[in-house]
């Protein structure tokens, strides 16, 4: 009896613990989107599950949920930075998948694009897996001049292992994160930057890497989604 209510005791700090650290780091992300000029809301105010489902991160496993999301505008685009996780298996083999995904959704229509980094090869979900092309540290499939440019543009964040995917107007940038701390917020400034610089060449003329891609099918077309931002704001 001793021993189960000090198992009690000790699972009872450690979630108050647990919900201490996640409270002090919403907060601190509250105070950043607020530098940024942009808003904050500690849950989805945007159901991110089903409105971005045909994206494969977002759309694989089960259980999913966004939190901590950071959106705005940076140069007149809508963006939408948040921690990420779904779970796969079932039961005693279930895991947590968890990722930091900033989205972007822009005025021009780009082609179908998925491009996975090899850095999170091992858990790539089955729409990522098996892809024909090859452009530096990604497979992807989809379009290769659009891959050519992204490639170019993104060698500030392909250190990180940041995949990527484009479905008619919206971008969206996801990095792998095998512990429980998801840092978007330095890949938010990333992003932020490559903004400018695609809204300047919308199509991309920035250098591809040396190792050419090799042909791949374009990806089936997606539904449109709306560019809208929430003008107030979320209760928390």
């Amino acid at each position: 009896m001793l021993l189960l209510i000090c198992i009690l005791l000790a699972s009872v700090v450690s979630f108050a613990v647990m919900g201490w650290l996640q409270k002090r780091r919403s907060n601190a992300l509250e105070a950043r989107a607020c530098e940024m000029n942009m808003r904050f809301s500690a849950e989805d105010p945007f159901d991110v599950p089903q409105r971005y489902a045909p994206f494969t991160v977002i759309g694989s496993g089960h259980s999913a949920r966004a939190s901590n999301v950071t959106y705005g505008r940076i140069d007149g685009w809508a963006v939408r930075a948040f921690d990420f996780r779904y779970e796969v298996g079932h039961g005693t083999r279930r895991e947590t998948r968890r990722y930091g995904i900033v989205l972007v959704e822009t005025d021009h229509p780009f082609p179908n694009l998925l491009m996975w980094h090899d850095r999170d090869a091992q858990w790539a979900p089955l729409p990522a897996q098996r892809l024909g092309g090859r452009i530096a540290p990604w497979s992807f499939r989809g379009d290769e001049g659009l891959a050519a440019a992204l490639a170019g543009f993104c060698r500030e964040i392909a250190e990180r292992g940041v995949s990527v995917q484009v479905r008619q107007s919206v971008l969206m940038f996801s990095q792998p994160v095998r512990d429980r701390k998801v840092p978007y917020l330095r890949l938010l400034g990333q992003v932020g930057r490559l903004i400018a610089r695609l809204k300047d060449d919308p199509l991309g003329s920035a250098p591809a890497t040396d190792e050419a891609p090799e042909p791949a099918s374009l990806a089936s077309p997606a539904r449109n989604h709306s560019h809208r931002v929430v003008e107030n704001r979320p209760g928390m």
